[in-house]
């Protein structure tokens, strides 16, 4: 879809069952480091794979 003004809009909608309201501890919340993006910081961010102890 296209705005009329040239906005294009894409979505898609994934049809499945997914876990909702799973609880994310103080320790996993502290684990969780992602990148903030500059546009919408509190909703536009990435995960980055965690480091594995060797």
């Amino acid at each position: 879809m296209t705005t009329q003004t040239g906005l294009t809009v894409k979505a898609a909608l994934l049809n499945g069952h997914y876990h909702t309201q799973g609880k994310v501890s103080n320790a996993q919340m502290a684990e969780f480091n992602p990148t903030h993006r500059k546009i919408c910081p509190q909703w536009n961010y990435i995960i980055h794979q965690r480091e594995t102890e060797s």
